[in-house]
């Protein structure tokens, strides 16, 4: 995927792309992105209050609720088209 030319949307490009792997903790995600933990931790905590992530009961972050209502969302735009 090529970066687009908004700084802060390629962090947050970067962070779900760890986590569409699956679940991971803070410094998983800081190792994987190679962002600054700070960074990570301040756009993680702004992506939680959005919806776009949460995290589960062992603390490790996940896809949030909002992100899998618009994945849904499209799927049905694909289908009715």
């Amino acid at each position: 995927m090529l970066p687009s030319s908004v700084g802060v949307l390629n962090k947050i490009s970067a962070i779900l792309s760890v986590l569409e792997k699956g679940p991971a903790c803070l410094p998983a995600v800081v190792s994987e992105t190679g962002l600054t933990r700070p960074t990570v931790h301040r756009l993680v905590l702004a992506m939680q209050e959005l919806g776009l992530v949460e995290a589960d009961q062992q603390g490790q972050y996940i896809i949030g609720p909002r992100l899998t209502r618009l994945a849904m969302a499209a799927q049905h735009a694909i289908a009715g088209s």
